[in-house]
């Protein structure tokens, strides 16, 4: 008999089945579980290809009633467990209090990640932002590279809570972004990295007609688009998936102006139902409609040490060229309330900031290494696309790659 382990912080350890798990999720709408079960089984068999006797380990919060989220942490983690049973596989349930992004993770946490063995599956399914996953944990080392060490993989729902109460209509749009079809997805996404290698110049069109254009030379793509079978230490990542970005080489080569429908700031997504313009020469934000906009970035430029202040001469650097490809995300046409969800829709997105996880800029990263200091600020900008441009071939249009 498959079971599932129920494992509460707050009483001794439980072991509990799959049915006694449906007691936390009784009340909650019977078509948003199975909407999550179905985008569960899809996770498991086209992202992550899970075969043999795995187990599934979810680490979930069940105290969104008192903080007002939603309540698709259990929602999801009911699907999870559903969808494993009905493939054979063992099931593992950890319930802790949602975390602040400063609070340090529990000996009960670190042990079930530490707890785990190849193939096996972690599902950090939690209302918080990642900090305290992220961060250092046992012998130094953060909860993903433990669990690629283990040769365990990993998904990760984070920042659930900020997706409110009654926001049914957010709900059932980020089930239904989990639910893309896994293998056209990594396919286009695998397309676009490969024409960007060939790419002198990318233009932006934006719904008013006007234009931003990159050109020069790109830093090799990145694919994030839920292909996390293990191969090629592709353990996992953020959910939902979907995305490929790049940077130039040189940062200033890119200058127009484009309009924005969203961005990430300090209180959650900005959402402009009317875009907003901005305007970009070498590299540089330097105008915006949106005075909002320009507030949260000087805030950004004024959090870092002054050796920094050199990059901001003449605006904000503009970093990442990003190009959404969930087109489940894309199809609902409703905006969620954190940018690394929506910079999953069709279409183009920016970053802007000195900072960047991913690319390293010989200047700035040149200086920060001399400093032994971290450059700061880092936000997504989600644009108004009509249409994209690769050396000139229309290979964007309307919401659809025509790639």
């Amino acid at each position: 008999m498959v079971m599932t382990k129920f494992i509460n912080v707050f009483s001794l350890l439980v072991r509990m089945s799959v049915k006694d798990l449906e007691k936390l999720t009784k009340d909650l709408p019977i078509e948003d579980v199975n909407l999550a079960e179905k985008a569960a089984m899809k996770i498991l068999l086209e992202s992550y290809k899970l075969e043999g006797n795995p187990t599934i380990k979810i680490l979930t919060n069940n105290d969104y009633e008192e903080k007002n989220f939603s309540p698709l942490s259990l929602i999801l983690s009911q699907g999870y467990a559903n969808a494993a049973r009905m493939l054979g596989f063992n099931n593992e349930v950890l319930l802790t209090p949602s975390k602040k992004q400063t609070e340090p993770v529990s000996l009960e946490e670190l042990q079930f990640i530490q707890d785990t063995k190849e193939n096996d599956l972690v599902l950090f399914v939690v209302n918080n932002k990642p900090g305290s996953y992220s961060k250092t944990l046992g012998e130094n080392k953060t909860a993903s590279k433990i669990l690629i060490e283990n040769k365990a993989r990993y998904g990760q729902h984070f920042r659930l809570g900020e997706i409110g109460l009654e926001n049914n209509d957010h709900i059932e749009t980020y089930i239904k972004a989990l639910s893309m079809d896994y293998a056209e997805t990594q396919s286009l996404g695998n397309k676009i990295k490969d024409l960007l290698m060939e790419t002198s110049q990318v233009k932006i069109i934006s719904g008013d007609g006007s234009s931003l254009v990159y050109e020069g030379d790109f830093k090799e793509p990145l694919v994030y688009c839920g292909d996390f079978d293990g191969t090629k230490n592709n353990y996992g990542g953020n959910l939902p998936s979907g995305e490929t970005f790049t940077e130039l080489n040189d940062l200033e080569r890119v200058n127009g102006e484009a309009l924005i429908r969203a961005y990430g700031g300090e209180k959650g997504v900005t959402i402009h139902n009317n875009p907003e313009r901005i305007t970009i020469a070498k590299g540089k934000l330097t105008d915006s409609s949106d005075k909002e906009l320009i507030k949260l970035l000087e805030k950004y430029k004024d959090g870092n040490e002054q050796e920094f202040m050199q990059f901001f001469e003449e605006g904000y650097p503009i970093r990442e060229l990003g190009f959404g490809v969930n087109y489940e995300i894309g199809r609902q046409n409703i905006i969620l309330p954190n940018v690394i969800w929506i910079e999953k829709m069709p279409g183009f997105h920016t970053s802007i900031g000195i900072s960047h996880i991913h690319y390293h800029d010989k200047a700035i990263d040149g200086l920060a290494k001399e400093l032994n200091k971290k450059p700061k600020g880092h936000t997504d900008l989600m644009f108004d696309t009509k249409q994209i441009y690769f050396d000139g071939k229309k290979v964007f249009e309307n919401g659809k790659y025509l790639i």
